[in-house]
């Protein structure tokens, strides 16, 4: 009798547990991406990424006779984006990557090498750089667990230029009292292992290579660091406003593809 109630026990657990990883191995899966298209052909949108980092030393021009120059530069990194929320979007960059063929979702750390600037006399912050991010849109169906079928998802990932980040550069108008004017976050042990370093609480040179990232997964973590290839620029000056002025010509929000 005692055996009996024992291997029901058993069998009500097993059965719990095979329920549970049954419902597991079903969320946010989902076995079809229908690619929008934009006049019959289909589109990857080019946008602002999510993430502004901060890539000078600050720098205060007020009480100056003349224009402050200002260095800028370091490590940043990015990675693939979704519009929506779910539990494993590994899956999801997965399903969008095989059918949009040649369309890889990969987390990058580039070095977007050195740049030079002039600040205006009066103000005062740092320089401040934000990747973009080239996206696919399209619609999700035969979704099990979290995704809803018909969810229309927009997928991302870092856009490059000459095999580095590109994005937009801009002035950060800030009070000196306010931040750390010591160095630049860009350039810490952080911004070369994560690629987004806030402080400079773990600064070192910009020779020292011990800590560089390796290469790591595919969607989570970051590829070795990619080398800025393209010539020095002339020497800009950098105005503040509300949105930071870009350095480069302005992208087309829309691009159509024929791939």
């Amino acid at each position: 009798m005692q055996l009996t109630a024992a291997i029901l026990v058993l069998s009500t657990i097993l059965t719990c547990h095979q329920t549970l990883a049954s419902n597991i191995q079903k969320r946010s899966s989902c076995s079809n991406f229908t690619l929008a298209a934009y006049e019959g052909l289909p589109y990857l949108d080019l946008r602002p990424g999510p993430h502004t980092h901060r890539i000078s030393k600050g720098i205060d021009c007020k009480n100056k006779t003349e224009k402050c120059p200002i260095t800028a530069g370091g490590y940043v990194g990015e990675k693939p984006t979704l519009n929506i929320t779910t539990d494993s979007p590994d899956s999801i960059f997965k399903l969008i990557g095989h059918t949009k063929n040649g369309y890889n979702f990969t987390s990058i750390l580039s070095d977007i090498g050195t740049h030079h600037y002039e600040i205006l006399i009066g103000t005062s912050g740092w320089v401040t750089f934000t990747p973009r991010e080239s996206c696919v849109t399209g619609t999700l169906t035969g979704c099990e667990g979290d995704i809803v079928d018909e969810t229309v998802v927009r997928a991302c990932t870092p856009y490059l230029q000459d095999n580095v980040i590109d994005g937009k550069f801009a002035w950060a108008e800030r009070v000196p009292s306010e931040y750390d004017l010591s160095c630049n976050p860009a350039n810490t042990t952080a911004a070369k292992t994560s690629g987004n370093a806030t402080d400079c609480e773990s600064d070192v040179k910009d020779d020292d290579k011990k800590n560089v990232a390796g290469s790591l997964n595919h969607f989570g973590s970051f590829q070795p660091p990619r080398k800025q290839q393209r010539n020095p620029k002339t020497m800009q000056t950098l105005t503040p406003n509300a949105t930071g002025k870009s350095v480069k010509p302005k992208p087309n929000i829309r691009k159509k593809y024929t791939n």
